[in-house]
């Protein structure tokens, strides 16, 4: 409990003991995860200090960044964009995948099925969650392949919204995954 002081510390913010769901609709209660809604200037920096400072016994993701409901906060200021970080005792991925409920249902695919579909990306080339929410994953590679192009052309039959209703030009995966071994998928 001592390290979780040093999260509010970090972001001036008391921990709340639940995370949310369903694009910030739902709270949910996990045993031993905490959350904070910070303004989205200074999310990164959080994260990073946070984790940081939590070291190996916990694991920290960015949760829900699209509110569709009024967030229960009461330092919310009127205007600007805020984002959940959730902290839970050490857990897999796939865990952080489960907690945040994400999936690609307009693409018919349900947790599990997104969990199965990361599972042989990170049988290939190890990955991590930086960022898990109802619709949105952010994968983080241990490694990559020297020719991109195979698994370019499968993130973009996995998850075609991120070029099809983003960049529109299916080498920004490459260019993605070439400057910071990740990559932000998001399903409409």
């Amino acid at each position: 409990m001592e390290k979780l002081k040093e999260a509010e510390k970090i972001t001036g913010k008391k921990l709340r003991n639940f995370m949310t769901v369903d694009f910030g609709r739902e709270e949910k209660t996990v045993p031993d995860t905490y959350s904070t809604v910070v303004e989205n200037k200074n999310l990164y920096d959080f994260f990073e200090d946070i984790k940081f400072a939590l070291g190996d016994d916990y694991t920290v993701f960015i949760g829900t960044t699209n509110f569709l409901a009024p967030i229960n906060d009461t330092d919310i200021k009127k205007g600007k964009r805020y984002s959940e970080l959730v902290i839970t005792k050490k857990t897999t991925w796939d865990n952080v995948l489960r907690m945040a409920e994400s999936d690609a249902i307009n693409f018919g695919f349900e947790t599990e099925d997104l969990i199965n579909k990361i599972k042989e990306y990170d049988e290939k080339y190890g990955i991590s969650i930086s960022h898990a929410e109802t619709d949105t994953v952010v994968l983080e590679f241990g490694k990559l392949p020297e020719d991109l192009v195979e698994l370019t052309k499968d993130i973009y039959e996995f998850c075609p919204d991120i070029v099809d209703q983003g960049t529109g030009d299916i080498n920004s995966i490459a260019e993605s995954l070439e400057g910071t071994s990740s990559i932000f998928l998001w399903w409409d």
